[in-house]
């Protein structure tokens, strides 16, 4: 469509010219994706025999230097190789008294990152008494169904509390499916055949 405008200049002299309507470009709003990168970062060395992690008195011993005077519930995940071997310990959680939450997104996620095979999982009791609840049988089913999705194994849960007491609730099979690795009396979280 073709439209005029015109122009008085200071003789008075009026200048038509035409000029084309145009439709406005609209400007598309741009949408970004970060791009990142996800990165461990050590915070302390814990001592360590080098030894494999294979029995829960091994996972509670290990796990004690965390959790020694600790006056909330943590829970810690203790990821390791194919052959029981730590990478990376984590606490994912500090609870109250009595009570600490744990989703699978948060338990894996550094499993996950370091590469591992299987995690163990061991939370601390307060009170010193070492046995399991309803929930720790829960949480225990839902981090193994979890893993089962991504190939981690929930090698054992264990609950450590005052005095060296602990207890595996991977011992304790009848009440809970069975852990990824530990079948019968076996004393190893080692596969078959290794």
């Amino acid at each position: 469509m073709v439209y005029y405008q015109y122009e008085t200049n200071l003789l008075g002299t009026v200048k038509w010219f035409p000029f084309f309507l145009r439709k406005e470009k609209t400007m598309q709003k741009q949408t970004y994706l970060p791009l990142i990168r996800l990165k461990m970062v050590k915070e302390l060395d814990l001592p360590y025999s080098g030894e494999q992690l294979k029995s829960p008195e091994q996972v509670a011993k290990f796990a004690s230097q965390v959790l020694e005077g600790a006056d909330k519930e943590h829970i810690l995940v203790i990821s390791v190789s194919a052959k029981c071997q730590p990478l990376a310990l984590e606490i994912v959680s500090i609870g109250s008294l009595d009570a600490a939450i744990a989703v699978p997104r948060e338990i894996f996620k550094h499993a996950v990152m370091s590469n591992a095979a299987g995690i163990l999982l061991v939370h601390n009791h307060p009170s010193g008494d070492c046995e399991p609840s309803e929930e720790d049988f829960r949480m225990t089913k839902r981090m193994q169904k979890a893993g089962e999705l991504l190939g981690i194994h929930v090698y054992d849960h264990v609950i450590v509390g005052a005095d060296g007491c602990y207890c595996s609730l991977c011992r304790l099979s009848s009440k809970t499916a069975t852990c990824a690795i530990l079948s019968g009396q076996r004393e190893s979280y080692y596969p078959a055949g290794h």
